[in-house]
């Protein structure tokens, strides 16, 4: 099985999602997210896909095809990609994600281990080059190395 790139990142999706048992998966973030859009703003969702969503689906250049339909034989000439100008996303890390969520777990946790480990050191060397000054609360100390004689024998 492909690792999901290119023009097969939308069959990836449907063979993961045909041997293992998940509920939703998108071939996409995108999808994803006018899902969640939907679900939590559905009249706003209707509004802006009724005004936006129709409109970037059509096109004024003539079908290529006469037949619009492939209920008694093929439509296309078995094209893998239609002739869409806009940009279309060659991979989806959303979708990676999906496929494989014990790895993206991991990396998570260890993506919030190095924030967490960031900002401790962080603390830790602000707390170290301050002093306590009674009278404006804390003041830098300053850094540069004193000169030190050198021993004579």
């Amino acid at each position: 099985m492909d690792t999901g790139s290119g023009a097969n990142l939308t069959p990836t999706a449907i063979l993961y999602a045909a041997e293992h048992p998940v509920r939703d998966l998108f071939a996409g973030g995108g999808g994803k997210a006018l899902s969640v859009a939907g679900h939590y703003a559905p009249r706003f969702m209707d509004k802006v896909l009724g005004w936006w969503g129709f409109d970037t689906q059509k096109t004024e250049k003539p079908n290529r095809n006469r037949r619009h339909d492939g209920l008694h034989e093929p439509s296309g000439g078995g094209n893998e990609r239609g002739d869409y100008a806009g940009h279309v996303a060659e991979t989806s890390l959303y979708t990676k994600g999906s496929m494989h969520p014990l790895l993206t777990g991991g990396l998570l946790l260890a993506g919030v281990g190095l924030v967490y480990a960031v900002a401790k050191s962080h603390e830790r060397e602000t707390a170290i080059n301050h002093e306590p000054d009674t009278e404006r609360g804390f003041r830098r100390r300053k850094t540069q190395a004193r000169a030190q004689p050198i021993p004579t024998a």
